[in-house]
């Protein structure tokens, strides 16, 4: 089931019959990334001097009932290791999934305490992780609320897959030694469009009819 749901998504983003749905600016709740659609977290570093730093970026986080709430939600890297440190998430999602750009969202708390200077993402595509978003966050920062710094959007070409990674080079922060905020990560995919939907359909139809003539009655 899985590889026909990939060669089907393939297909129809090669064919033009994909449009993309883009996620909230205030971040999604229920796109393709976030924990309520299967996405499970498969590594992840943790910052272990703070509470409730789990994967919040994707809807989930161990520590909702944080006495500080600043950090329910979020995803803070570990503390104490030097700028140009690469921090990295990985995660799969439920079945595979046509991406067309994501939204990232993260804060520096102060005077870029927290920030990163370089965002990658890759995806597995089958043969393993390939880049296929890099972006250079230095002067992405705003003097917005600490919650909510840099707000990016990117849109990128078509590619299918199920596993994906996510790396954070680390800034010069606070004391050069603290780790990246991630607010929000947010995958913006693409949908048949209702052409689609039509041809679609009418494969289910013919696979049907072609089972009955199959199988045993």
């Amino acid at each position: 089931m899985k590889m026909l749901v990939r060669t089907l998504s393939m297909y129809l983003a090669s064919a033009g019959l994909l449009t993309a749905t883009s996620t909230t600016l205030a971040g999604s709740a229920d796109d393709a990334w976030d924990v309520s659609q299967g996405t499970v977290i498969t590594q992840f570093t943790p910052n272990p001097g703070l509470p409730g730093n789990g994967p919040g970026m994707f809807g989930g986080d161990a520590g909702e009932g944080s006495p500080f709430a600043v950090e329910r939600f979020n995803t803070v890297f570990p503390d104490l290791l030097p700028a140009g440190t690469v921090h990295s998430i990985e995660w799969s999602t439920a079945s595979p999934i046509t991406l067309t750009g994501y939204h990232l969202q993260a804060a520096r708390d102060g005077s870029n305490g927290r920030s990163f200077s370089l965002f990658r993402l890759l995806a597995d595509t089958g043969s393993g992780f390939v880049l296929i978003s890099s972006v250079d966050t230095t002067a992405l920062y705003t003097g917005g609320p600490a919650a909510l710094e840099l707000d990016l959007t990117q849109t990128l070409p078509a590619v299918t897959a199920q596993s994906f990674r996510a790396e954070f080079t680390q800034a010069t922060g606070l004391f050069g030694q603290s780790g990246p905020r991630v607010v929000e990560l947010d995958a913006i995919t693409a949908v048949p469009e209702p052409a689609s939907w039509a041809l679609m359909l009418g494969g289910c139809v013919g696979l049907a009819a072609w089972l009955r003539r199959r199988l045993p009655h």
